[in-house]
């Protein structure tokens, strides 16, 4: 049952501290935008309330597992719940701080109701056997750069594996598999420090330009690499890309059952398989993958 929920972020921003003391002690998750007791996405005008009150309502349709966090109760700790499939949405009436009433609405619903005297009006969803994770914990669950931007309600997919085992508290297990992509990328450059003491980084690791994944240097050449958990046809792709930089070193890091039958001279492809064995040798490099898998 848990595998088959989808895993799901919420974010509670602030501006209305009171209620989300109430969402924190009471395990829900809400949103707000107007102060509205609807869950019909065209009640509201903005783009972005439209698709966060279809996410809501898909939350509550289909069941979810839900890491939230609340920035104004505190930062180093998060909820972990589950939604179960058809589920209501909850609206909250706040006013002056205190919940003064709340509805039950199916999703996609709305309520009627003369409601002016109320701010802010919150559509939640209750979390069950909820988990409290906290930073030391969980890590990776806390890191902006795997949290979703800019949303008050969203799918999570990068988060799965580590959101589903903080929720049955299990471990992941100790895999190349097991990461994240981002961690994969922060894996692939930490190989290239133990291989090669003299490598430097030259960029932030990922998105610092459309091509590459990693820039850095050694003493005689400058690096390029691309770092992937796609199949041989995206392997390919990123190659070609790779081809542009033939002049220095470049590198493919990819899994074995990825590599193509023909790999253009100038490029080494590094299965990361083997890449995670050589840093879980490395004593430095084997806590770094423990911390990363909530194993230390």
């Amino acid at each position: 049952m848990i595998n088959e929920l989808k895993p799901g972020f919420a974010r509670h921003k602030g501006g209305w501290a009171d209620a989300e003391k109430y969402l924190w002690n009471n395990h829900m998750v809400g949103i707000h935008w107007r102060d509205l007791p609807s869950a019909n996405r065209h009640d509201y005008e903005r783009t972005q309330a439209k698709r966060e009150i279809s996410n809501i309502n898909k939350f509550a349709q289909n069941g979810g597992i839900i890491g939230a966090s609340y920035r104004s109760i505190t930062k180093g700790k998060m909820l972990v719940g589950k939604v179960k499939p058809n589920s209501n949405i909850i609206i909250l009436y706040f006013k002056n701080g205190d919940l003064k009433s709340k509805d039950k609405i199916n999703p996609g619903e709305s309520i009627d109701n003369n409601v002016s005297e109320y701010h802010p009006i919150i559509k939640s969803l209750k979390l069950q056997d909820v988990k409290t994770v906290s930073r030391d914990e969980y890590g990776i669950l806390f890191e902006s750069s795997i949290r979703p931007r800019s949303w008050s309600i969203c799918k999570w997919p990068s988060a799965e594996k580590h959101l589903k085992n903080a929720f049955k508290g299990e471990k992941l297990s100790l895999d190349v598999n097991s990461l994240t992509n981002d961690q994969l990328e922060v894996l692939c450059e930490e190989y290239l420090r133990i291989v090669n003491p003299r490598y430097t980084g030259l960029a932030r690791i990922g998105g610092t330009t459309s091509d590459v994944d990693i820039i850095g240097k050694t003493k005689n050449h400058i690096i390029y690499a691309q770092v992937t958990f796609g199949n041989k046809e995206k392997v390919n792709k990123k190659i070609k890309v790779l081809n542009d930089y033939s002049e220095h070193k470049v590198i493919m890091f990819a899994m074995k059952t990825s590599k193509p039958k023909h790999i253009p001279d100038g490029v080494i492809f590094l299965p990361i398989e083997s890449v995670f064995e050589t840093v879980l040798l490395n004593p430095a490099g084997r806590d770094m993958i423990n911390k990363m898998l909530n194993r230390s």
